[in-house]
């Protein structure tokens, strides 16, 4: 029985893991312009995470602090919210890095892909500098 489910296991992991892959070369513009948008969230989400991350340090370091100057931490318990935000800050931390590289690569992915769709004006010339108006 334990051999069934794990051959079933390695089995779902492996097409999880395939179904992810994109090739953003045979998308259209407007799936491309929904892929730039779910990389932005991605990034912003990293972005946050990222930065929120030393302020739940912050946070539990100052806690920690007002809990020790006043007192009522007791003999270990001022400790507590240091250890707490330390480790909440350093696992949004840890998380938010990643989230934030991918994002803006798959972002700058989807810009450079899509200014191949950019058309060029067919009775367009440009000699020296000029002003194009697109309507």
């Amino acid at each position: 029985m334990r051999i069934v489910i794990l051959i079933l296991l390695v089995c779902f992991i492996s097409t999880i893991t395939t179904a992810q892959k994109i090739n953003i070369d045979t998308l259209n513009i407007d799936q491309l312009n929904n892929y730039k948008n779910k990389a932005v969230k991605l990034r912003n989400a990293g972005k946050i995470l990222t930065i929120g991350s030393a302020g739940i340090f912050t946070l539990g370091a100052i806690v920690s602090y007002n809990m020790d100057k006043n007192g009522t931490g007791g003999e270990f318990g001022s400790a507590y919210p240091l250890i707490l935000g330390t480790i909440v800050g350093t696992g949004a931390f840890i998380v938010g890095v990643p989230l934030w590289t991918v994002g803006r690569s798959r972002m700058t992915q989807a810009e450079l892909t899509l200014k191949r769709f950019d058309i060029a004006w067919e009775n367009q010339m440009a000699v020296g500098i000029g002003i194009s108006i697109k309507f």
